[in-house]
């Protein structure tokens, strides 16, 4: 009887040891992801341009936009509204190709609209 209980104290406290390790081992695994996953990041030094994200956001037509500098490209993204129509999602990708054409001479630039999980404009201007 006294022997069954060492071995159920032992077998407790091997299984406790087992599980604290094995924590520890997936917090090495996530940090080992995290520092990876930065470390790509900053390879593919992405650049956002915070002026122009900001004034995409503000147009009334738009949900949310961004625009961003990777290497040779210039690349700008916008979510439009579900009821906004397609001439002026067009004149809103113009007006900013146009604009970027003017600050990022010589870069590929490539601006798109999304409405409704659907590509509706992509327009690209070669670097001049």
């Amino acid at each position: 009887m006294k022997n069954t209980v060492h071995l159920i104290v032992l077998i407790v406290s091997l299984i406790s040891v087992i599980l604290i390790s094995g924590c520890s081992i997936f917090d090495k695994v996530e940090e080992d992801t995290i520092e990876k996953t930065s470390k790509v990041e900053d390879k593919m030094d992405i650049k956002e341009n915070k002026e122009l994200t900001k004034e995409i956001k503000s147009e009334k037509g738009l949900y949310d936009g961004k625009v961003y500098i990777q290497d040779d490209y210039v690349i700008a993204t916008m979510v439009v509204k579900e009821k906004i129509k397609k001439d002026l999602v067009d004149e809103l990708v113009d007006e900013y190709g146009e604009k970027l054409k003017k600050e990022y001479k010589g870069k590929k630039i490539n601006i798109q609209a999304v409405q409704d999980g659907e590509n509706i404009a992509n327009k690209t201007i070669e670097g001049e």
